[in-house]
């Protein structure tokens, strides 16, 4: 279960991120949003899947797994822009 919800928080970080980036939202700005909305979907479901509409068990253990999650994807993000960025430079200078 505690798999589940890294995979979860590192796959809602890296959409969000992704598709923010792709509207012309400043990398550092879509990599704290979708930290954000990977924290927050996480503390949504334990606070009201599981407590509020009592269809699961609140798990502070399961919270904490899906911002592990959120915040791999936000080191593989930053890791992703600034090889990026390295690349592109490399390539004007080469041109």
């Amino acid at each position: 279960d505690k798999t589940l919800h890294v995979y979860s928080g590192f796959a809602i970080t890296m959409v969000t991120s992704e598709v923010l980036q792709g509207c012309n939202v400043k990398p550092w700005k879509a990599v704290l949003i979708g930290f954000g909305a990977g924290v927050l979907a996480g503390a949504g479901k334990e606070l009201v899947w599981d407590k509020a509409m009592h269809r699961g068990t609140p798990d502070v253990w399961d919270f904490t797994s899906t911002c592990w999650g959120s915040l791999i994807g936000v080191a593989i993000e930053i890791k992703t822009y600034k090889n990026g960025k390295r690349n592109r430079k490399s390539r004007t200078i080469n041109r």
